[in-house]
């Protein structure tokens, strides 16, 4: 699904993007969400967050359990 039409921005080049540790505005920058009409911005943010927190490990997971 397109995230940014202005610039045939892809979902799974946003998490892509993430993959290689890229985050926040340097993501989108990277990109190029944005730098048409703007109106991609709010959702690019949102597929960002959420593709940033599905990459990010679980840390509760890495905790030593108290048994």
């Amino acid at each position: 699904m397109y995230v940014c039409i202005c610039n045939n921005i892809t979902e799974d080049q946003v998490k892509n993007v993430v993959a290689k540790g890229l985050t926040g505005k340097d993501a989108l920058s990277h990109l190029g969400v944005g730098s048409g009409c703007g109106i991609c911005v709010m959702d690019a943010i949102d597929r960002l967050s959420h593709d940033q927190n599905a990459a990010a490990p679980n840390l509760t997971q890495a905790l030593p359990s108290n048994k």
